[in-house]
């Protein structure tokens, strides 16, 4: 599980500066009261699920330098579809680092309208998860990556 974390913690920071312009500082805090949660299913070699918690103010900004849009300017819509958009390219990004040896099946992004509640929470059927936490200057973010039998 050691070398998955690592390769997660690459995963992520590679899709915020990249994508968003965002530098992150990992933490070993353990936020409580996300605003916004997006998650995707996958399975293959490896089978479980990737969940993005945001702060609004991290959403915010990571619209803004996705799609050079005000930060006034950004709306609900906007939020969700680049929540769902960040965990696409997260777990895609951790999926072909970690096994580029097999197809994968992936689920649509789902943005979550009620989050999951506080961690460690228990989906059904999952039994190893690892959750990174990390804070900016834009705001907070934690990954939780669930896998299964």
């Amino acid at each position: 599980m050691k070398e998955l974390r690592q390769t997660l913690m690459q995963s992520i920071f590679e899709v915020f500066e990249k994508m968003f312009y965002i530098f992150l500082e990992p933490s070993d805090v353990h936020f409580l009261g996300f605003d916004v949660e997006a998650d995707i299913d996958f399975k293959g070699a490896l089978k479980g699920s990737l969940s993005l918690q945001l702060s609004h103010n991290m959403a915010k900004h990571m619209v803004s330098h996705l799609l050079n849009v005000p930060l006034d300017q950004i709306t609900d819509e906007h939020i969700q579809d680049c929540a769902k958009e960040a965990t696409n390219m997260i777990c895609g990004n951790f999926i072909t680092r970690a096994d580029r040896q097999n197809a994968y099946d992936y689920s649509s992004p789902q943005f979550l309208t009620t989050p999951k509640g506080p961690w460690p929470y228990s989906p059904n059927g999952k039994s190893e998860s690892v959750r990174l936490n990390f804070d900016s200057d834009s705001g907070r973010a934690s990954v939780i990556l669930s896998l299964s039998n």
